[in-house]
């Protein structure tokens, strides 16, 4: 079962869950934490109980909606979490209360970890600039996505210079490495 407050996939018995809890909270963002809820609801209150259940999904569009609105760090993704939080404590609580607990593997994923929407520059197009302040020159990198690749064999003092650079953006998360360069990040 897949509980997705916004959609119902044309299935009669997703369908039903309208009847059983009422109707869904209406978009928008000022009802996300009732829209989460609700399908917290829906897992415990119908299809914790049904014995046919063998894998629920709790699809819950927080905080990749606040994400997408309002950018890395700001107030309302905090929200958000904490809104994620309860609806996912809710789900914890209604299966130790009925005594399920170890019958069910609970896995929390996301879609993706997030790009920050708040600078709206490539990460080569900042790489490039990392490397004209910091004069790296001959340091080789290719980046794809959110990921930097490594060409060649790079200084490591060259690559210390950028590791450094890059974390004092604003625009930088956690910067992880692997091979004989992890111990960088």
């Amino acid at each position: 079962w897949v509980v997705n407050v916004n959609s119902h996939y044309g299935r009669a018995d997703l369908l039903s869950l309208r009847e059983k809890l009422g109707p869904v909270p209406p978009a928008g963002f000022e009802h996300r934490l009732e829209r989460q809820m609700y399908a917290a609801r829906a897992v415990t209150d119908i299809f914790l109980h049904d014995d046919d259940c063998r894998v629920i999904v709790l699809w819950l569009s927080e905080p990749d909606s606040s994400l997408h609105r309002f950018g890395l760090g700001a107030p309302e993704v905090g929200e958000a979490l904490e809104i994620v939080d309860q609806a996912i404590s809710h789900v914890l609580d209604a299966l130790e209360r009925s005594g399920r607990r170890d019958q069910f593997d609970v896995i929390v994923m996301s879609d993706h970890g997030h790009s920050t929407v708040l600078h709206h520059r490539s990460l080569g197009e900042y790489l490039d600039r990392a490397a004209r302040e910091l004069e790296l020159d001959g340091l080789e990198l290719t980046t794809a996505s959110d990921f930097i690749y490594l060409s060649g064999k790079p200084k490591l003092r060259q690559l210390s210079k950028l590791v450094r650079w890059i974390q004092e953006q604003p625009w930088a998360g956690a910067i992880f490495g692997s091979g004989p360069y992890g111990d960088l990040a």
